[in-house]
């Protein structure tokens, strides 16, 4: 007999994490290299579970046994009747890990048994989901209430509250946990009839009923996120279980006459509605979920049946702030609809405007950017023709966008404002002038990038309307530039915002990081729940996060605008008039930034024609009049690496 048999059981039981995953990776090897004595490891999983004093010994043993059930066929029924027993008492656990673990095994009971361990299981664990839907606040102690509060509100020194009204507070308190902190044992059933679903897989056919469903539909609706998430996952599993029969996901026979299929459109609109949910976490399950129904229903039914509802919200998450979310929507997109995208778009572009349109309004600050990215890209990739009825609605819809407190919301309605121009100039013509003051705006922003899509913008519309509007634009770029002479001498004394990049699209203030500030503060638990930027409904909206700008950013800007408009041809003439100013502008050095103001020049004169082809005119001056052969040993001389250069514009005989 092995000495170390039993190591791995010892291990399952310790305090330590790493130790318990070390004692499960140890009877992993031993079921691979074939276990003697299978009586024994099953006794010595019962005493771990039984154990009543240590819930880590009660947490290993569940795991331990999921693996034993997924892997030896020849686990006894007496093991297999106690583990079903022990799981129904062990859901209800006051410590969260052994309950996913009682979920976990009780999907594998399901993999192993079917449908008869889903029967043993399931008046308890949905009657314990239904049970534990709603909490009060009034079930947490005094000591908890209090904790919450002091961890939750801000406190003063100097003012003692604990005899006022607290109403108030509770309702934030309540509000901050129902949205993020866990349901305890909601959470914990919804993952064991998730885990149960997934091990039935099509033989829980017969248990998916119009009672099952609105309570899945409930779940997904549910205040706090971690069970909305949760409830996403399961729906996904249901819908994989009912209609797919393999992981191919080909359809079963007679899917018309499914559930899923019955309560088609009912499915989808729970699904747009994760879809568009606040928190990325659960935009992600109903993303898979999504993947699930749409790419099992690949008939021309379904797809006139669901498109025109889901195919906006799909469409606009591939271009969401989290890069899971993201990248698992591109995938998404090109699954569902491969090389028909556009037409596909062009069909249903009536729901797109719609969608999108109600998306600007949304209140997270990335969902509003998103929907502008996805405006723009109408603008860009559908026909003018299908896009001209709505083309005011959309201006209007991005002219509010304009004012938001979210800078990039705002860089992103700027750039999407310039492409509708180009594609439709005279239907933007009537909102041309409240457009030129927006631009010239943005290209003051005290953010770089909004600058340059200012700049993009403003080049498209001398582009577009000639000679008049660049009239306009120059003088404010000569306007812009002789303002360098009025800069302070320290632009920071004069500015309350931090040049540091911003966090969750949030301006920081120069002051934002002294300790007062942050003592005995409200505190957050994620990006979610950070100040909430607002949307641009009226032209006040902005100020909150936004600082007059200095005179260097606006010269920065118009340093910007003078590369775009010197690549359109018509106005080669007009700029180089506006070069000696650019160089005016930088003979101020009196403020700190004006490193940043000069980095701009050479980043764009390098970028520029005009720049490009002075420079080779010089060079051709200097062979002329120096020598070839001169000029080449002096360029030589200073950097070898610039040979190359020179003799691609000069050629020495």
């Amino acid at each position: 007999m092995d000495p170390n048999r039993d190591q791995w059981c010892t291990l399952l039981s310790s305090h330590n994490k790493l130790d318990r995953d070390k004692g499960l990776s140890q009877l992993t090897d031993q079921i691979n290299l074939g276990l003697n004595d299978i009586t024994h490891v099953e006794n010595s999983l019962i005493t771990l579970i039984q154990a009543t004093d240590r819930w880590e010994s009660c947490q290993g043993g569940l795991l331990a046994s999921k693996l034993l059930l997924l892997h030896i066929p020849q686990c006894s029924q007496d093991f297999i009747g106690h583990l079903q027993d022990s799981c129904t008492h062990l859901l209800q656990h006051s410590e969260a890990r052994v309950r996913f673990a009682a979920g976990e095994v009780a999907g594998a009971l399901c993999k192993r048994l079917g449908h008869v361990a889903y029967q043993h299981f399931q008046h308890g664990v949905l009657q314990s989901i239904r049970d534990n839907m709603e909490r009060s606040m009034e079930l947490l102690d005094a000591l908890a209430m209090q904790q919450l509060k002091d961890k939750m509100l801000p406190k003063s020194p100097d003012k003692d509250t604990k005899n006022e009204p607290q109403s108030k507070d509770d309702n934030l308190i309540s509000k901050i946990l129902h949205d993020t902190a866990g349901w305890q044992s909601l959470e914990t059933g919804m993952q064991c009839l998730e885990c149960m679903i997934d091990g039935c897989g099509k033989k829980f056919h017969p248990y998916i009923n119009n009672e099952l469903l609105e309570l899945l539909f409930e779940t997904t609706k549910h205040t706090n996120r971690c069970v909305r998430e949760i409830g996403f996952r399961t729906l996904g599993v249901l819908i994989k279980s009912e209609l797919g029969s393999n992981e191919k996901g080909t359809l079963q026979p007679g899917y018309k006459e499914t559930k899923c299929w019955e309560k088609g459109t009912q499915f989808v609109d729970v699904l747009v509605a994760g879809l568009s949910d606040n928190w990325s976490q659960v935009r992600l399950a109903a993303s898979i979920a999504t993947r699930q129904m749409l790419t099992i229903l690949t008939d021309v039914d379904a797809s006139k049946r669901y498109f025109p509802s889901i195919l906006p919200p799909m469409c606009l998450n591939r271009y969401y702030i989290a890069e899971g979310v993201r990248n698992y929507s591109q995938e998404n997109w090109r699954l569902t609809v491969g090389p028909d995208g556009r037409n596909l778009v062009e069909s249903y572009v009536a729901d797109f405007v719609k969608f999108y349109v109600q998306q600007t309004n949304a209140d997270n600050h990335a969902v509003r950017e998103a929907a502008c990215v996805c405006i723009a890209e109408l603008g860009q990739k559908i026909s003018p023709e299908c896009l001209h009825p709505f083309v005011q609605q959309l201006i209007a819809t991005l002219l509010v966008c304009f004012k938001d407190q979210s800078w990039p919301v705002r860089d992103a309605a700027c750039l999407a404002c310039g492409n509708f121009i180009s594609c439709f100039p005279e239907p933007c013509r009537p909102s041309l002038s409240e457009l030129h003051d927006l631009f010239v705006k943005n290209l003051s922003d005290s953010i770089q990038s909004v600058r340059q899509g200012a700049a993009i913008s403003l080049a498209k519309v001398a582009e577009v309307y000639g000679n008049d509007e660049y009239i306009v634009i120059e003088k404010t770029i000569i306007q812009g530039l002789a303002k360098m002479k009025d800069q302070p001498a320290d632009a920071k004394r004069y500015s309350s915002m931090d040049p540091s990049p911003a966090v969750y699209s949030v301006a920081k203030r120069i002051r934002d990081n002294e300790a007062d500030l942050h003592t005995n503060r409200m505190t957050y638990s994620c990006g979610s729940l950070a100040p909430k930027l607002g949307k641009g409904d009226t032209e006040n909206e902005m100020s909150k996060f936004y600082k007059q700008p200095e005179p260097w950013e606006l010269a920065d800007g118009c340093v910007h605008l003078i590369a775009e408009l010197s690549r359109v041809s018509t106005f080669h003439t007009n700029i180089s008039k506006l070069l000696p100013a650019i160089a005016e502008a930088g003979r101020y050095k009196q403020y700190s930034q004006h490193v940043f103001f000069y980095e701009t020049i050479c980043k764009q004169s390098s970028e520029c024609s005009l720049t490009s082809h002075a420079a080779r005119e010089c060079l051709q001056f200097f062979s002329k009049n120096f020598g070839p052969k001169i000029l080449r040993g002096r360029v030589e001389e200073f950097n070898p690496n610039y040979v190359s250069l020179l003799d691609s514009v000069i050629r020495v005989a």
